[in-house]
């Protein structure tokens, strides 16, 4: 069954949640995504913490390749 983009913003929430940190080529790869689509995921993540969680924010670290929840 292909999985619906609900489940993995999800997926990425509880990613965040327990680990902090988000690789963006495990997930491109386990849900089988493109980048674009990554992105948009991404972005609609970043709004929901900006909106719910002023403290917050999703940032990408350049040297590590990886998202971080701060």
């Amino acid at each position: 069954m292909k999985v619906k983009k609900t489940q993995v913003i999800l997926f990425m929430y509880e990613k965040f949640l327990f680990d902090r940190v988000l690789d963006p080529i495990l997930i491109k790869e386990k849900f089988e995504i493109e980048d674009k689509t990554f992105y948009r995921y991404i972005q609609e993540l970043r709004a929901y913490y900006f909106n719910m969680f002023k403290n917050e924010k999703i940032i990408y670290s350049k040297r590590n390749k990886v998202y971080i929840l701060k």
